[in-house]
């Protein structure tokens, strides 16, 4: 036995993406950003709902500034993420919007990597140059040459005193 027809009874009309997208955004006339007033996922990025699931509570979102960057720009490399040169997590602005590789999106963001790559000397002051740094095989880290020597000399010097 079939079911009789009902008719919708949705109140709104489905808006597109792109209109939701233009709606979400208001321009900061100081820095040219496009600063998102929709929601934010965790560490502060701008969320787009693109749809729900059928039959489901399950809803398909994007982040805003990857969906700026697609529909102004385009498609997005494999391998290739979005970095915000204004450094603000919320513009969606496609001029504020650049193609990194994650290596470089690492290195140019607030995190600990950066900021060892960002020093140019050791603890003790000895410059990272050609001459004084020794990087490690394992995991490509580098070590003041200077500073190594002078721990393997303490430890061998060290090692008639130890209790075997």
């Amino acid at each position: 036995m079939s079911r009789p027809y009902k008719p919708s009874t949705r109140k709104y009309k489905t808006v597109s993406p792109f209109d939701r997208f233009i709606w979400k955004f208001k321009v900061d006339l100081n820095t040219g950003c496009w600063r998102w007033t929709g929601t934010h996922c965790g560490p502060g990025y701008a969320t787009l709902f693109l749809y729900k699931i059928k039959k489901t509570r399950r809803q398909v979102r994007i982040y805003a500034h990857r969906f700026s960057y697609l529909v102004f720009k385009g498609e997005i490399p494999e391998g290739k993420e979005i970095d915000h040169i204004c450094r603000v997590r919320d513009c969606v602005n496609p001029e504020h919007l650049r193609l990194v590789s994650h290596r470089e999106n690492m290195l140019l963001g607030e995190t600990i990597a950066a900021v060892a790559a960002s020093r140019t000397c050791c603890p003790y002051g000895h410059p990272y140059d050609e001459k004084n740094t020794y990087y490690r095989k394992n995991d490509g880290s580098r070590q003041c040459k200077t500073c190594s020597k002078g721990s393997s000399k303490f430890r061998k010097s060290n090692s008639s005193h130890r209790i075997r």
